[in-house]
């Protein structure tokens, strides 16, 4: 029930989101939109240090208090003014270093977004320790939908990147404030030590974790608008959410229950692994037709849900849409390594990625080429699979590593499917809409046989049996 509220809401918001992107990408320029795509990458940073793992500390131990809840959420008001107050500080040196002026106010009207996030760890970890899945799930289709007609609102009246600024500091206002009406913090105190130290470790690491993961996450954003400019940054970040939409949509979505049912049985491995097991495996088999799609079909969608100004992420997400898979198939690891007290392991692994990631990053730039960027980028989310079974599957779990053996079959499928549909594109409507609609058809119903054939179609019920 959990998971399909989420689900629920969550497509509910993606629906909104969708609608809501289509109308700003036709009123807002890339270069708007690669404004906000550099600043967003060091509001991202500086979050990092806004939660510190406290907000998933505080649903893994259950040891704390209503007092320790105070104190934590007094420590966050602390951080939360100096967290903000240091980024609208430093928004004229990354004005400078950007070599943009408008970089400057944009990142100080942003700070808000830390501010609210900060004030917000204690009351969403409450939220999701105590399960309130309904809750968060309708606060997530409020959010969305008052800040997105804000901001169109506001870009129609020519606020330009402001209006994307307003809509992220609106939403995060609206998540904070439905918090702490339906979770309120009682027995507020300024003794944050003592439940610090009970946490420390735990969090260090999440912390740790976060750190690593911003450089894997970002690094792309935060070179491309340094070294080629807001123009391309805008072209490529907006292709890269939508290779995010999945992920959002179904795995991001089971990863936030995950935690919650699983730290119960964080001392029985063979349980975890089973559960692992049967949330990854599906997720594959949903993920290995969408990354197909993607792939056939970026053009259109490009298209559809940007418009004509922006054609030229469409070779973009063609390349990044390899990583569709590797992405949804990694996601909810993070869930199990924190169910499991595994932050330590969960640490090591995001280092490895990170690396992979520069890596990638690097041979990318080098040939100053936003399709190639794209491309090894790609490449590295599918190389990241690695580590993550090594250090969860075999490290935590106590499992072969070799399990990933049984995710081929659907990964074949779809790469055939994929063939099939690019011999028969010749053939399609020009019509984008309806090309994107026969592109999917056929590679679902291509995948669909293949499932059947090779029963892969009995794991896709995550609450039956095992896989």
């Amino acid at each position: 029930m959990a998971a399909a509220i989420q689900f629920a809401s969550k497509y509910a918001s993606i629906g909104m989101q969708l609608v809501i992107t289509a109308i700003l990408a036709r009123l807002l320029t890339p270069d708007a939109y690669g404004v906000i795509a550099i600043a967003t990458v060091f509001v991202a940073f500086f979050s990092m240090f806004s939660d510190m793992g406290i907000s998933t500390a505080i649903v893994q131990f259950g040891e704390l208090s209503e007092k320790d809840y105070g104190a934590l959420f007094f420590f966050s008001i602390l951080v939360s003014v100096a967290i903000s107050g240091l980024f609208c500080l430093c928004s004229f040196g990354i004005g400078a270093i950007y070599g943009n002026p408008l970089l400057t106010p944009v990142c100080c009207a942003l700070s808000l977004v830390l501010l609210f996030a900060t004030l917000n760890m204690v009351p969403n970890g409450l939220m999701l320790k105590e399960r309130r899945f309904a809750s968060i799930g309708i606060r997530l289709v409020v959010a969305t939908m008052i800040s997105g007609i804000a901001a169109i609102v506001a870009a129609f009246l020519g606020a330009g990147c402001y209006a994307l600024a307003f809509q992220s500091v609106l939403s995060a206002f609206i998540v904070f404030l439905w918090n702490v009406l339906s979770r309120p913090i009682g027995c507020i105190n300024c003794h944050f030590l003592s439940p610090l130290k009970k946490i420390f470790s735990y969090s260090f690491y999440q912390f740790g974790f976060g750190m690593v993961n911003f450089f894997s996450r970002n690094a792309d954003n935060m070179m491309i608008g340094r070294l080629m400019g807001p123009v391309s940054a805008g072209f490529y970040s907006n292709a890269y959410k939508l290779t995010t939409l999945p992920m959002t949509a179904i795995s991001s979505v089971l990863g936030s229950v995950i935690q919650p049912y699983m730290v119960e049985r964080r001392d029985d491995c063979d349980r975890m692994f089973s559960g692992w097991l049967r949330v990854t495996k599906a997720l594959s088999l949903i993920a290995a037709p969408l990354t197909a799609i993607f792939f056939c079909g970026s053009s259109e969608i490009v298209a559809i849900v940007y418009g004509a100004q922006w054609a030229e992420s469409a070779e973009i997400l063609q390349m990044l849409s390899w990583g569709i898979y590797a992405q949804m198939v990694g996601n909810p690891s993070g869930a199990f390594f924190q169910s499991l007290g595994k932050t330590d392991l969960m640490f090591k692994c995001g280092l490895v990625n990170t690396l992979l990631s520069l890596a990638a990053l690097a041979i990318g730039l080098a040939a100053n080429s936003l399709t190639v960027i794209a491309l090894f980028m790609s490449a590295s989310f599918c190389v990241q699979l690695i580590p993550m079974f090594y250090f969860l599957v075999s490290k935590s779990l106590g499992k072969p590593a070799s399990v990933f053996l049984g995710f081929i079959p659907e990964i074949v499928i779809a790469v055939l499917s994929a063939l099939v549909c690019v011999l028969s594109s010749s053939f399609l409507s020009e019509v984008a809409f309806l090309r994107l609609m026969e592109k999917a058809l056929i590679i679902l119903a291509l995948v669909g046989i293949g499932y059947l054939a090779s029963g892969q179609i009995r794991y896709l019920g995550l609450n039956r049996g095992t896989c």
